[in-house]
């Protein structure tokens, strides 16, 4: 499985996800899943929301995706490969 650098642990990416969403200033509070592919040299590419929050939300957190640091990738038989992850996020503005 990829992994981010100085990160470790089952909710390195959801947390790390969580801290770069910029928020629209009418978010919309919820629960969605975003998907992205980590490919072979660390990059995240092709995010898409499975679950939707909402428009302005979703978007927000696709543009979070894509601004993730560059991962450790994942490797198979020693060789880097391309991993699709899917991660919960959740919104709660209060």
């Amino acid at each position: 499985m990829p992994e981010l650098p100085g990160r470790s642990g089952p909710g390195a990416v959801k947390s790390t996800l969580q801290e770069l969403i910029q928020y629209p200033e009418r978010a919309t509070n919820g629960e969605g899943q975003v998907s992205f592919v980590v490919e072979p040299d660390g990059r995240v590419t092709r995010p898409v929301m499975l679950k939707s929050i909402s428009g302005p939300v979703d978007e927000a957190v696709v543009a979070a995706a894509l601004r993730l640091p560059r991962f450790t990738p994942g490797r198979h038989r020693g060789q880097p490969v391309a991993v699709r992850l899917v991660v919960p996020v959740v919104v709660d503005i209060r």
